[in-house]
């Protein structure tokens, strides 16, 4: 199992320079394609 530490990028978005974001607590996600099934209980979706 991986873990996060911290992120670090530079010019990205609304980013202005090099930004370093962290570090992180423990956490876990479910990720997925879209429509794969990874909404929290019955549904979760939105409008």
């Amino acid at each position: 199992m991986g873990f996060l530490k911290l992120i670090e990028i530079e010019n990205f978005k609304s980013y202005k320079g090099r930004q370093i974001i962290g570090p992180f607590r423990r956490f876990t996600a479910i990720i997925g394609p879209n429509g794969s099934g990874e909404a929290p209980g019955g549904g979760g979706g939105g409008a």
